[in-house]
């Protein structure tokens, strides 16, 4: 080395132990959050599945009512899905309505139903009748740690809850 010459000494820079056990606690709090939030949405998205199923409900009675004819709905659990069927020879998938159509729940979500008092041969089916009456049952929709329960109160009105009705 030359005399009169002194060489810089840059110092090496890179985070500290400390600095990035912050920056992993910042985003272990950010994650739990997140996590927190989706379980809620899942909750949300079952009310809403759950609302939109009683609002379906009672426009299938309305449509039974003014067309006299009978409309029941079957939900499929395996598939998370409902649809709607109209006797005519047997029970009839409905295709020609936007309203009374397939509806499939988000993958998030379950459903399951139980059908109170089931006509023979229509064990499965939610039945309206030409008169409005539906058959009693009880459908739950869960999403996350919350169940929504769709059900028919003694005054045939369909309810939306987020506790389990009592048994009769």
């Amino acid at each position: 080395m030359a005399k009169g010459r002194t060489m810089a000494v840059v110092p090496v820079r890179g985070f500290t132990l400390f600095e990035l056990l912050v920056v992993m606690l910042l985003i272990g709090i950010t994650i739990s959050f997140v996590s927190l939030n989706v379980q809620r949405d899942e909750g949300r998205i079952a009310g809403q599945e759950a609302r939109r199923l009683a609002a379906l409900l009672n426009h299938m009675r309305e449509e039974t009512v003014l067309l006299g004819k009978t409309i029941a709905v079957r939900v499929d659990s395996q598939d998370r899905s409902y649809s709607f069927l109209q006797a005519d020879e047997g029970w009839q998938l409905i295709t020609a309505d936007d309203v009374l159509r397939v509806r499939r729940l988000p993958e998030t979500l379950t459903v399951s139903v139980e059908i109170l008092e089931a006509f023979e041969g229509a064990e499965d089916l939610i039945i309206a009748d030409a008169g409005g009456d539906l058959t009693p049952f009880t459908v739950a929709i869960t999403g996350g740690s919350r169940t929504h329960y769709v059900t028919l109160d003694d005054t045939q009105n369909v309810t939306v809850a987020t506790e389990a009705p009592e048994a009769n």
